[in-house]
């Protein structure tokens, strides 16, 4: 494969067909927190998924999914309703996303990260799943999954897990300059910066590099200094990317940017390659994620759409995951000795990098643990939002 995935994780699933026998038979839902409406029977279902998704995580057997390499997830879903009856729309990032959606525009699937969960339900756009349905459910790590539940019922189920951090070129960056996020404001590499057009996340960006404790939940006073710290690194950018394998990776690729924002697949599609990158651990702390999967609250696909996220979730879609993509998951039955690795010094033996799995600290029970930042909810996201478009506009 000459390219690979959009950001996210080690351990996903493909589901049983036991799951789907399951899903065939049941026509109401239990285990969401309160009575379930009546529902008609998956068969008489519409059966045709309109899914908001990151780049490369399409299910296997599509044709999107193919420049990708993904052999596991969603190919028992694909193998039984065809993948005919799957729709994409990529998704850009969690602020565009929810805001979409917000205005109008409807989805049977979409696919956040866990500090968006209670955006979703506060704002009313999306429905609770009912694990019952979900065969591979108890794979799930509970740490993750509590994350999902709102007023006892089950928003979200997590599937993917990583970093966010720097991506910079070592043979163009002065190794005493690379050492914290404040590589994005030096003016040495004026031209060759790409900050990711992120909506939130530049303002937690910038909030680090200040030395602000609580990157999640800013005073206005705070805000506004981001706002002037991210006007001053606004002209030090080459541009601000939006798809990773549209703009940024190619123009890591070229040579056009030597420092980017980016996630631990990127670092080893970068190594793939053949480019001498490297992978910041800021003094200041990695940002740390889990995304997963939500429901529109107005879909018609309620069964088919709990078949589709249990064919993601299993240890064989997980660990499919993980050798494409480079990422870690929310299951636990995932190894590292299950992840196809290449032999050092070898870059073709495999498509993970020693060096990339190594970023992501599989199995350290405190891999997410401080200094790292775990996304979090974020009360004033509005505000984190408009201070990002007002840079923009600046």
């Amino acid at each position: 494969m000459t390219s690979r995935i959009d950001r996210r994780s080690f351990l996903a699933g493909a589901a049983s067909l036991a799951g789907a026998t399951v899903l065939g038979g049941c026509g109401s839902a239990s285990s969401s927190g309160s009575s379930a409406p009546a529902r008609p029977p998956i068969d008489q279902e519409p059966g045709n998924l309109s899914i908001y998704e990151w780049q490369g995580y399409e299910a296997a057997g599509t044709k999107a999914q193919k420049a990708y390499g993904m052999t596991v997830p969603g190919k028992s879903y694909v193998d039984q309703f065809g993948a005919d009856s799957l729709t994409y729309t990529a998704f850009p990032s969690d602020d565009i996303a929810v805001n979409k959606v917000a205005a109008g525009t409807q989805f049977d699937l979409m696919h956040p990260c866990i500090s968006y969960v209670r955006d979703w339900t506060n704002a009313g756009l999306i429905q609770p799943f009912d694990v019952s349905l979900l065969s591979n459910w108890d794979q799930l790590d509970p740490n993750v999954t509590k994350a999902g539940v709102v007023d006892g019922k089950q928003y979200w189920v997590p599937w993917d897990s990583g970093y966010s951090s720097i991506l910079y070129r070592k043979d163009k960056i002065d190794p005493a300059d690379a050492t914290g996020w404040e590589l994005f404001w030096n003016e040495k590499y004026k031209g060759h910066i790409s900050m990711w057009d992120g909506g939130s996340t530049p303002i937690e960006i910038a909030a680090l590099v200040l030395g602000f404790d609580n990157i999640y939940n800013l005073s206005d006073a705070q805000l506004d200094q981001c706002r002037q710290k991210l006007i001053d690194q606004k002209d030090l950018n080459s541009f601000y990317w939006k798809l990773e394998y549209d703009d940024m990776q190619p123009g890591f690729k070229s040579g056009d940017i030597w420092v980017t924002y980016a996630w631990p697949n990127d670092f080893n599609d970068m190594l793939v390659a053949g480019l001498d990158a490297g992978w910041l651990n800021p003094t200041q702390g990695e940002l740390a994620w889990y995304c997963g999967f939500i429901m529109g609250k107005d879909s018609k696909n309620y069964y088919h759409n709990h078949q589709y996220v249990n064919s993601f979730i299993d240890k064989a879609a997980c660990v499919d995951l993980a050798n494409t993509f480079v990422y870690a998951s929310a299951n636990l039955k995932v190894e590292k000795s299950d992840v196809t690795i290449a032999k050092p010094g070898d870059r073709k033996s495999a498509y993970a990098q020693p060096e990339a799995v190594d970023v992501l600290n599989f199995g350290d029970p405190n891999r997410v643990a401080p200094p790292v930042h775990m996304e979090q909810f974020i009360p004033q996201r509005a505000k984190y939002q408009q201070i990002w478009e007002d840079v923009k506009a600046s």
